[in-house]
């Protein structure tokens, strides 16, 4: 074993934050081995289905904040226009959050309505399964 190796080695054992971040690098290391790049589809965002909820929620990279900081915001009437700029993961990421609230969230609300499970009539909840929106 080297000295520099003996004295990294050494720091690591007295800081446990040091111990820590050394665990977390060996294990996304070991996660990003079977991570696949975003395919064409999943990458394209669909503004309909952004807008649809009441809250619209943006998870970006420490890249696509940076990029975003130096945005213009232009007036339009009595309108802002904010652009905002999302590498390929973000988009991804975007499209993922409104699948997964459908399949995990919309979709069991809907099946406890349907079985009787909920007081809650799903005609009258503003959200997915509002009548007002078909």
């Amino acid at each position: 074993m080297s000295s520099s190796a003996a004295a990294a080695a050494a720091a690591a054992a007295a800081s446990p934050l040091a111990i820590w971040r050394e665990n977390r690098k060996k294990y996304l290391s070991e996660k990003a081995k079977n991570v696949k790049w975003p395919v064409t589809d999943a990458i394209k965002l669909k503004p309909v289905f952004l807008f649809d909820e009441p809250v619209f929620s943006i998870h970006m990279c420490a890249d696509c904040r940076k990029e975003n900081r130096s945005g213009n915001v232009t007036m339009d009437g009595d309108r802002q226009i904010l652009k905002i700029k999302v590498c390929d993961i973000c988009a991804t990421m975007m499209n993922a959050q409104r699948r997964t609230k459908f399949f995990n969230y919309d979709v069991l609300c809907f099946k406890r309505s349907e079985e009787g499970g909920s007081s809650i009539d799903t005609d009258s909840t503003p959200g997915m399964w509002s009548s007002k929106k078909f």
